[in-house]
Formats: C-alpha cells, sequence, structure tokens
C-alpha cells in the first residue's frame, strides 16, 4: 500500500465529500428513509436453510446521487479532480460523449466511490481507516485505466465504451486499493 495519496488536496476533497455526504445519509435513515434489503437463501443438502438479509447500500447511494453530487463538497471535489489530468480522461472515456465533464467525473468516480465507501463501511457509520484505504488507491487506478485506454486503438466516432458485464463500467476500480 502506498504511504500516502498522491495528491493531498484530490484526497482531502474526495474525503469531504464522503464524510458530508454519509452525513445527509445519516439524516435522511433518522427521517424514516429506508435502505432496501434483499434477502438471500443459502442452503445445502442435509443442513438447514439460512436466509441472510443484506442492505442494498449502494442502491440507496444511488437513489440520492443526483443530490449528493450537487451539495457545496461535492462541487469542490470536482474542482479537485480537475486539477488531476487522468481524471478527465477516465470520466470522459466510461460516460459517454453527450455527457458534461462534470457530469462525467460524477457519474465515473464521485459517486461509484461514496457507493463504494459506505458498502465498506458497513453503511453509513464513518471508519476512516477503510475511507483511507480507499482513497489512496483513487489516484492510481484512474491512471493505470488511462494508460490502458491510451494503449487501445482510437474509437469511432459516437462509440461508447462497453460496460462489465455486473453492470458497471471500469470505474468500478476506482477507490479500490490495489
Amino acid at each position: 500500500m502506498p504511504a500516502g495519496p498522491r495528491s493531498p488536496h484530490l484526497f482531502r476533497a474526495l474525503r469531504a465529500f464522503c464524510l458530508g455526504a454519509f452525513f445527509e445519509l445519516g439524516r435522511d435513515l433518522e427521517s424514516g428513509a429506508d435502505v432496501p434489503v434483499s434477502l438471500e437463501e443459502h442452503g445445502g443438502p442435509n443442513r438447514p436453510t439460512l436466509y441472510e438479509y443484506r442492505p442494498l447500500i449502494g442502491s440507496f447511494v444511488e437513489a440520492r446521487a443526483e443530490r449528493l453530487g450537487r451539495r457545496d463538497d461535492g462541487t469542490e471535489a470536482l474542482i479537485a479532480l480537475k486539477d488531476e489530468p487522468a481524471a478527465g480522461i477516465f470520466a470522459q472515456a466510461h460516460a459517454g460523449e453527450r455527457v458534461g465533464e462534470d457530469e462525467a467525473l460524477r457519474r465515473t468516480i464521485l459517486i461509484p466511490l461514496l457507493m463504494r465507501t459506505a458498502e465498506s463501511c458497513g453503511s453509513f457509520d464513518w471508519d476512516d481507516v477503510q475511507v483511507r484505504r480507499l482513497l489512496r488507491g483513487v489516484s492510481s487506478a484512474m491512471s493505470d485505466e488511462v494508460d490502458h485506454l491510451q494503449a487501445l486503438p482510437a474509437r469511432p466516432p459516437g462509440r461508447v465504451l462497453p460496460s462489465r458485464a455486473d453492470g458497471f463500467a471500469p470505474a468500478d476500480n476506482i477507490g479500490r486499493a490495489g
């Protein structure tokens, strides 16, 4: 694991965005919002069937993504991301041509990072150790992806990069320490 982030300013801005969003999501829960859950069945031969409620934290965040991405700390995170050349290249490569730079950065970096942060914390209880671990990999993941994209042949105009089978664009590497 790297000793520290490549860009302390980006690290602080992304951390502040996640922390502010956690606060707002916590208020939503206190006001009566519910995190959706799935009921998963675990069974096997010669043993009782067990059931597990699994909170769908990513769905909860995604349903509020536009509002969260437009918070003041989201704007500050966008400004910090725009100072990282790899972020713009990464976002445009995965968001499509009809999406502006801010929205591309929100869709491919900010909101997936927030979802991953909430999932790694197990909900919206802040765990600074988990958050720091996720944020350390942000610049590295963007740079690795940009290097990969630059090695590919140019795509024809109007074509977008395909999504992965799990529904995420390759942006799902954002926030994962490598």
